[in-house]
This record gives structure tokens, C-alpha cells and sequence, in this order.
């Protein structure tokens, strides 16, 4: 989100798609964030790193804002409803005009399934059947069938926080949303980030040797090696 606020991306075709300075400042953000206690500490910071989102930071109050999956908000408001911490709301990422959002409900078929019939099936009750959306609670993400969607809109079974995503999901696609692709070999950079902000915060690298340590992995993931 930080990139794309800057109107640059996560991405370019070999290289990183945002620069060097924007993740140096990305850095020293969120190291004046703790040594003026807005955020909590790297040590606290890492006692829950790792944790369930129903007992992250967020969930027990530690903080009031958190950048998570949107699936992750029911687990959370449950928390939050058991500890008397309040609602948990959504808001669009500054990303200028054209959103970025992740692609919901992402079933598959693996290559060697034996049973490909039965797995369609599968799939086709828990994307289409608004009793299966029900139930899944949007675990997986939001429902891709419109009329689903709107279907859980009016259902009293389904908790407002639930109807918040769905409406937010809507302004998003009027506003011309994308949907954000990660390329191949590339999963293994949110732990390699992790690896690098976590060695700034304890004082084990600077800013600027993190940037450049990360820019490199992202070139290397992105060599395909």
C-alpha cells in the first residue's frame, strides 16, 4: 500500500517496481511510529508475530489500526466482541484512483486431482449456494457471485461486519479496482520482508542496508533462481 500510494508497484518485469528511497522511507516510518509509541515495540511487536488473527494485536486491543486480508475481520470482530474492544471497520488503501484488491474465493483443482468431477461440485455448492456462503462466513474471501453477495446483504445471519466488506467491495469495483497478482516465485518475499523490517526494528541493519537487501531478493525471485 505504501508503494502504491506513491503511484508505484510491488513489480516491474525483473526488477522491483518501486524504489529504493520509497522503502527506505517505508522503514523509518514505522521506526518514528515505535520511538514515539504510536506502534507497539519490536519486542511486543514480536510476541505476536506468527499468532492467529482472533489474537493478534489488533484483536486484543494493542492497536487500532492492522493491514490484513479482509477475510480476516470476522475472526477478528469475534475477538473483539469477547474482550469488549468494540467494531472493527474497513477502509480502502490510498492507492489513488484505481484500487488494488485480492481476488476472492480462490478455489482450485490440483493437476493430478483423480476426481475432478466431484471436486467441481465441490466448488460450484460452495461459490453458488448462499446456504454454503452462510456457512463458510466468508473465511475464503467474499462470495464472486453477485446475487450471493447481495443475498448475504439481506440475510439476519450474517454479522455487519460482513456487509461492511461486501459494500466496500462494491465501491471498490465502481472505482475501477484491479486485482493484485502476485508472479510466479514470489511467495517467499512477505517472510524475506518480514526477515528485513524485523532487523531494522532491533537495531540490526539500517533503513538503507534493509532496502537494498530486500531489492535484491525481489530481483532474485523475480530471475526465477
Amino acid at each position: 500500500m505504501w508503494a502504491l500510494s506513491r503511484q508505484e508497484d510491488l513489480f516491474a518485469e525483473t526488477s522491483a517496481g518501486f524504489s529504493r528511497e520509497t522503502l527506505v522511507e517505508w522503514f523509518e516510518l514505522w521506526l518514528g511510529a515505535m520511538e514515539d509509541g504510536v506502534t507497539p515495540s519490536a519486542d511486543v511487536a514480536s510476541e505476536y508475530a506468527g499468532v492467529p488473527t482472533n489474537q493478534g494485536m489488533m484483536a486484543v486491543g494493542l492497536t487500532l489500526v492492522s493491514a490484513t486480508g479482509d477475510n480476516n475481520t470476522s475472526d477478528m470482530q469475534i475477538s473483539l466482541d469477547q474482550n469488549g474492544r468494540g467494531a472493527v471497520s474497513m477502509a480502502p488503501a490510498p492507492t489513488g484512483g484505481a484500487p488494488q484488491v485480492v481476488g476472492a474465493n480462490s478455489w482450485s483443482i490440483a493437476e493430478n486431482c483423480t476426481n475432478v468431477a466431484a471436486a467441481a461440485a465441490f466448488i460450484d455448492y460452495f461459490i453458488n449456494s448462499s446456504e454454503a456462503a452462510v456457512t463458510l462466513d466468508t473465511q475464503t474471501g467474499l462470495p464472486p457471485v453477485t446475487s450471493i453477495a447481495q443475498e448475504l446483504v439481506a440475510s439476519d445471519e450474517v454479522a455487519p461486519s460482513i456487509k461492511e466488506r461486501i459494500a466496500l467491495y462494491e465501491e471498490l469495483l465502481a472505482r475501477g479496482a484491479t486485482v493484485d497478482v502476485w508472479p510466479d516465485g514470489t511467495q517467499q518475499l512477505v517472510t524475506q520482508f518480514t526477515t528485513q523490517w524485523e532487523e531494522v526494528a532491533f537495531g540490526q541493519s539500517t533503513p538503507e542496508a534493509a532496502a537494498d537487501a530486500f531489492i535484491a531478493q525481489v530481483e532474485t525471485a523475480l530471475s526465477g533462481f
